[in-house]
C-alpha cells in the first residue's frame, strides 16, 4: 500500500522566550509557507522570527496527521503564494535562458551584461 503524505510548514519556537534556554516546539503548523512565514514574525526569543520549516504530515485512516491543528492561509498568504510561484517559475525559466547561452559559449561577465541592459 502506497503511504500518502502532504506538505505542510511548521514554526517552531523556544520555550523560554527570554533566554532561549528551553526546548524548541511546534507553535503552528500551517497548509503554505507564506502562512508560516507570516505567523513566525516576532514569535521567538526577545521577539525574533520563529524557524520555518517543512514537515511530511502522514495520511493515517483517512486523516492527515500533524503535531497541532492546521492553520489556513489567509486571502493574503494565497495571494503572496501565487505572486511567489510567478516569481519560481520566471526565475526558473531564465535559468535554462543561462545554460543556453552557457552552451553558445557566452561567458557569465557576458550573461551577467545582457541582465544590466
Amino acid at each position: 500500500m502506497k503511504k500518502e503524505e502532504r506538505e505542510v510548514w511548521l514554526v517552531t519556537v523556544n520555550e523560554d522566550l527570554t533566554e532561549g534556554r528551553g526546548s524548541q516546539y511546534p507553535k503552528y503548523v500551517c497548509e503554505l509557507k507564506e502562512t508560516a512565514i507570516r505567523l513566525s514574525k516576532g514569535q521567538d526569543v526577545q521577539g525574533t522570527d520563529g524557524r520555518v520549516m517543512k514537515f511530511s504530515s502522514p495520511k493515517i485512516n483517512g486523516k492527515f496527521l500533524a503535531p497541532y491543528r492546521l492553520v489556513k492561509p489567509s486571502l493574503d498568504d494565497k495571494a503572496q503564494r501565487k505572486e511567489n510561484l510567478k516569481i519560481e517559475e520566471k526565475r526558473k525559466h531564465l535559468d535554462k535562458i543561462r545554460i543556453k547561452a552557457k552552451e553558445l559559449g557566452l561567458t557569465d561577465q557576458e550573461i551577467s551584461d545582457l541582465s544590466d541592459a
